[in-house]
Parts: C-alpha cells; sequence; structure tokens
C-alpha cells in the first residue's frame, strides 16, 4: 500500500488551500467594500392624504422629488390624482408641504390646483362649462411656474433656506357636487346655502381638456392674497395656508 503523504497529494492540497483562502479574501473584500459604501441618501416623502377622501394621490417622477442632488425636483415634480370616489370632482388643491422649513410660524408649501380657482369656496355655484374629473379618471398636477421658480430664487439666490430632507403629500381640499372636504383632516363641510347651478352632465373622457389651475398672476389667487398682507417675505404663496370656512377666506395655519 502507498503512503498517503505522496508529493502529489501535497501539491493538490496546497493548491486547494489556496484557492480557498484566495476566496475567503474577494469575499471578505467584497463584504467590506459593502460595510464600508453608505447607502444612498434620499428625500423622505409621506403621504398624508387622508384614507377616507375619494381621491388619490401619487408621485409619477418619484426618482426625481427624492434626489437630494435634483435642484429641479420643484418645476419636475409631477401629481397623479385619481377620483377613486363615486361622484365627478370639480376642484382639488394640492400641497406639498416642507415642515423643516419654517418662517414667520408658516411651514413652506408649493400649492398646486385642479379646476376652477373659484370653486374653493364652498358657496360658489358650478357651472356648465366646469370639468370635472369622473369616477376612475385621473389627472397631472405641476407646480406653476410662478412658484417653483420663486421657490427656488429664495433657495438658491437669496439663500433663504435649503432644499428639504422631508415633504408631505397634502390634499386640503376636494370639491363635488354636493360635498366639500376641507383641510388636512379632510373635514366635510356642512351644506352651505344652495345657489343656481348648472345641472348638465357631461360625457366621459373630456376631463383631460380642462386644464389644471393656471399661474396667471398672484393678485388672482385665492389662496395667496390674504398672506400677502401677512408677510413681508415675497411671494407669500409660499407660505403654508388653510382654508376657514367661517370667514370664507384663508389664514396662516401654524406648523404644527
Amino acid at each position: 500500500m502507498k503512503p498517503l503523504n505522496t508529493p502529489r497529494t501535497n501539491r493538490n492540497s496546497l493548491i486547494i488551500l489556496v484557492v480557498f483562502m484566495s476566496l475567503l479574501a474577494t469575499l471578505f473584500g467584497l463584504a467590506s467594500g459593502v460595510a464600508q459604501t453608505p447607502a444612498k441618501e434620499e428625500r423622505e416623502v409621506e403621504d398624508r392624504v387622508p384614507k377616507h377622501l375619494p381621491v388619490k394621490v401619487k408621485v409619477k417622477n418619484e426618482q426625481s422629488l427624492k434626489d437630494l442632488k435634483n435642484k429641479k425636483w420643484a418645476r419636475e415634480l409631477e401629481i397623479e390624482v385619481k377620483n377613486t370616489g363615486d361622484k365627478p370632482i370639480y376642484y382639488v388643491h394640492v400641497e406639498i408641504v416642507m415642515p423643516e422649513i419654517v418662517i414667520n410660524g408658516g411651514e413652506l408649501v408649493l400649492m398646486m390646483a385642479y379646476g376652477r380657482r373659484e370653486l374653493a369656496r364652498p358657496d360658489e355655484p358650478i357651472k356648465d362649462d366646469d370639468i370635472p374629473i369622473l369616477p376612475g379618471e385621473s389627472v397631472t398636477l405641476k407646480v406653476p411656474e410662478g412658484r417653483w421658480k420663486a421657490f427656488e430664487g429664495f433657495r438658491d439666490e437669496d439663500k433663504v433656506y435649503e432644499d428639504p430632507k422631508k415633504v408631505e403629500i397634502e390634499v386640503n381640499a376636494v370639491r363635488l357636487r354636493d360635498a366639500y372636504y376641507v383641510g388636512r383632516d379632510g373635514q366635510l363641510l356642512p351644506p352651505m346655502p344652495k345657489k343656481k347651478s348648472a345641472n348638465v352632465q357631461r360625457p366621459a373622457g373630456d376631463s383631460a381638456v380642462c386644464k389644471p389651475e393656471s399661474d396667471d398672476g398672484e393678485e388672482t389667487d385665492l389662496f395667496g392674497n390674504l398672506l400677502k398682507t401677512s408677510y413681508s417675505l415675497q411671494p407669500a404663496s409660499l407660505l403654508r395656508a388653510n382654508f376657514s370656512p367661517a370667514t370664507q377666506g384663508y389664514k396662516i395655519r401654524p406648523s404644527a
């Protein structure tokens, strides 16, 4: 019987040992590299839309919003609003809230809306040419140009604030023909005194024709007018506002 400890056996064992040690070194190096590479930091996005509202929101370009290095996130932001209820929706007001940025007691927000801006008032009658979002339909909203330009200007030129690391998406108004939900908690307003209103329903598929809230000047912005008189920082429409049914106007809502 030949002895087991032959030169060939020793050589093969040595080769196996070298290969095994090399594999261990490679695996250890990879593991160390992963451990030393920090996870990519992203902007936190929180959906704060109450579950009972007949709408669902979705960020269409989420990576653009989450990228902390992207300075154009506000102008690129697209929010999809879907009517998940069983009744047409004539007005929706969406706010992108930056809770980390508080100026004179007000949180910084970017606002966007669908529908005729006068419909923000609960006593404003619905007209024949008010095109609603029908059940199951969706619309895409963007921040009006004047607002994202103001936001970027105060951030980059005036250095009033830096980009937030967290944003919250809120729906602060949903107007149906016979119901109005308002506020961050989506409270249902009591019925308003009825005024003359059109009752003609339009066919499905026309909501794409109705443009979101236009950016045709701050003077006609119902959400910004009262804020302008309260803050020296301009444009004041970048500060948080909240609908007040008692006064049928808008007022500053202090940060939480």
